[in-house]
């Protein structure tokens, strides 16, 4: 009686639990450099861009770069959720400064063309309103160009 009770909970407990071999994570690219124009940078930046996966779809990405208003350079930073494989919505937050000893927070909110999957081109068309200090949103748009590998 043991022995069967024995079998059929080995047999039940394969059947419940999802068993996996030894599988690899399918390879996606992690890093990406790129340029962008207006956005959270305010005038123009140079970003570098680790991405994180927790699934085919759903991704965070960490970036900081330096960005040039008026030829006076400054820093960058930035976090942002990913959703998708090759079209993929952005939504993040930033800031960049300090601008006269003023760090300015940034939001973004758009879509970017990267194919996480293989190397290439990454293209971004971002909403990335700025607040100034009279509380005003600024440079309501970027647009990047840039290269994952």
């Amino acid at each position: 009686m043991i022995k069967n009770v024995s079998v059929l909970f080995l047999i039940l407990f394969f059947f419940i639990i999802n068993v996996k071999g030894q599988t690899e994570d399918p390879k996606y690219y992690k890093n990406n450099v790129n340029i962008e124009f207006f956005g959270s940078g305010i005038g123009y930046s140079l970003n570098y861009e680790r991405i994180f996966s927790f699934s085919d779809y759903n991704h965070l990405a960490l970036s900081g770069g330096v960005c040039y208003f008026f030829l006076i350079p400054t820093g960058l930073g930035q976090v942002s959720f990913l959703y998708g494989q090759k079209h993929i919505i952005e939504i993040g937050a930033g800031f960049a400064g300090p601008f006269e000893e003023t760090i300015i927070p940034s939001l973004r909110a758009g879509y970017r063309y990267d194919d996480l999957f293989s190397k290439g081109i990454v293209v971004k068309v971002l909403l990335t309103p700025t607040v100034t200090r009279n509380v005003k949103f600024k440079y309501p748009f970027g647009i990047a160009v840039g290269y994952s590998f």
